[in-house]
């Protein structure tokens, strides 16, 4: 179930066509509250919704060795975030874009 939910809804482009599996992985290799989540449920156990920069979670913890674990995850990113990066990207562009280039001076020195 967990899997099929992942192909079909997570975000995530580098694990949803794998059902949202991702190989063993050190603490530290994700952002710190997928960390906080996987060290905070004990193996087979499916964590609560989480919220990180890219968006919401769901862990399922396969196993944990120390500072490494492996599972699955599905990755939500709400429509409104997206627009609102898009938008930012936007803006960005058009700042950039409305730049005035002015032709530097020959002085025949750097600096």
């Amino acid at each position: 179930m967990f899997s099929s939910t992942a192909v079909l809804y997570s975000n995530d482009p580098g694990s949803s066509s794998k059902g949202g599996e991702f190989d063993w992985v050190t603490r530290g290799t994700f952002v710190p509250e997928f960390d906080r989540a996987a060290f905070k449920i004990k193996e087979g156990e499916v964590s609560e919704v989480f919220e990180t920069d890219y968006g919401y979670h769901i862990l399922e913890l396969f196993e944990r060795r120390g500072d490494q674990y492996r599972g699955r995850h599905i990755l939500l990113i709400p429509k409104i975030w997206e627009i609102s990066c898009r938008r930012k990207l936007r803006e960005r562009q058009n700042d950039w874009h409305g730049l005035t280039v002015r032709p530097m001076k020959k002085t025949g020195r750097l600096g």
